[in-house]
């Protein structure tokens, strides 16, 4: 039997592995063991009902979901962040100050000669894969 696991595509597990899986879960009481599966009484259906209402906009209202696609795709459409940087992202961190930080933090770094070989031998990788790409 293939298992269904996806990583695991193709593979099929022995028999002798599967019988102590099948062992080793004898006695286990299944999570929902008990739980009502079946179908939802017309009181549950009314609760779920209310905890839903005003959510999912685009699944209620479609047309407010058509509107906008069209506003979107008409010509005169400009998106307010068209050329901006993230304001969030940008401002944050590269303030004057926070640049100051990660300086001090870096400074006065020093590499083990076993790092610094291995960062060398990296670099070489890597240019040696760009160099193999460009030509």
């Amino acid at each position: 039997m293939a298992c269904e696991v996806y990583r695991l595509k193709g593979h099929v597990t022995p028999e002798k592995t599967r019988e102590k899986i099948r062992q080793s879960l004898l006695g286990n009481v299944p999570w929902n063991k008990g739980k009502k599966t079946g179908p939802l009484s017309a009181e549950h259906r009314a609760k779920l009902s209310i905890s839903g209402m005003g959510k999912n906009a685009g699944r209620k209202r479609p047309d407010l979901v058509r509107n906008l696609r069209k506003w979107v795709a008409s010509p005169d459409y400009v998106n307010p962040m068209k050329g901006k940087k993230r304001p969030d992202l940008a401002a944050n961190n590269r303030t004057p100050e926070k640049r100051a930080a990660q300086s001090r933090a870096l400074q006065g770094r020093v590499f083990s000669p076993e790092t610094i070989a291995k960062m060398r031998a990296a670099q070489a990788a890597r240019w040696a894969r760009v160099r193999a790409a460009a030509g």
